[in-house]
């Protein structure tokens, strides 16, 4: 249901993802061509996931269980790309500051629609107990 406000931030949160890794992609050189193949498309499964949830509107709770492990996994990938390119802070520094700002603009959006998601599921519970 795309008309929920939750909705139009993942939407926001898949916009954004989709943004920071097409625009600026990272190699990783890492020594197991699987795994590196493996984490060069995580982003792809983080957006995958993303679009999964919005369709997850009959379910809150599963909905908001799959955005904090969106969230913590983004962290902990935006991390693993914060130590690839440690080396390269001194030359790209303008590189490195506009992902993390695109990186912290999909966090945030995730935890707003966490936060509406919550209120949605009060919302339910108050009116079920109005029955």
């Amino acid at each position: 249901m795309l008309q929920r406000i939750q909705s139009i931030f993942l939407l926001c949160y898949v916009i954004t993802i989709l943004g920071c890794f097409l625009i600026f992609p990272i190699s990783f050189k890492i020594g197991s061509e699987q795994i590196q193949w493996g984490i060069s498309n995580l982003p792809y499964i983080f957006i995958l996931l993303a679009g999964y949830n919005i369709f997850l509107f009959s379910r809150r709770k599963i909905q908001i269980t799959m955005n904090i492990i969106l969230l913590f996994f983004s962290i902990g990938y935006e991390v693993l790309v914060f130590n690839e390119i440690y080396e390269q802070i001194d030359t790209q520094l303008q590189f490195i500051v506009l992902r993390f700002l695109l990186a912290l603009t999909s966090w945030l959006m995730l935890i707003f629609a966490n936060k509406y998601i919550r209120k949605d599921e009060a919302l339910i519970r108050s009116m079920d107990r109005l029955r």
